[in-house]
């Protein structure tokens, strides 16, 4: 699970995760309890699976076409509908995942304080783009043939 959803369902239960050393060396996790949780099981893994189908692999391969006037409508009509919609969940099912009442907009403006900058990478392909920086591959091949040697490369 990414980082972002860790720290998503870290916020719904009420939670940390911390590393502990034992006396062999090694590493343990545990969670710690650093607050009331923001709904039940329930509700924290329908809230996940919700934000999955946003903040994932292949979403981030998608690409948000800017508009004239270097604004993207196709980002800001996906982080309002995402915002409705996790709304409207979380409404329908406030009493069946024990949200309270001063809890739901919180949670609400909490998780899309992650998914809207999340989503700008989106925006005018700029995901992809960064990847041509990174990725390269380099491929060298040496044939001998008695004395004689040649050297391919591509690249």
């Amino acid at each position: 699970m990414s980082a972002v959803l860790k720290d998503i369902e870290n916020f719904l239960r009420g939670s940390s995760i911390e590393y502990i050393q034992d006396k062999d060396g090694t590493i343990n996790t545990i969670e710690v309890k650093t607050g009331d949780p923001k709904t039940n099981r329930k509700g924290v893994q329908s809230i996940l699976s919700f934000l999955r189908m946003i903040i994932n692999t292949q979403t981030v391969q998608g690409n948000f076409i800017i508009d004239d006037g270097n604004e993207s409508n196709m980002y800001y009509n996906y982080v309002s509908q995402a915002r409705t919609d996790l709304t409207e969940a979380m409404s329908l099912n406030q009493h069946d995942w024990s949200i309270s009442t001063n809890e739901a907009e919180l949670i609400v403006d909490s998780i899309m304080n992650i998914v809207t900058p999340f989503m700008t990478r989106l925006i005018g392909n700029e995901e992809r783009k960064s990847y041509s920086n990174t990725i390269r591959h380099e491929e060298k091949n040496t044939i001998s043939k008695g004395d004689d040697k040649f050297k391919l490369f591509a690249n």
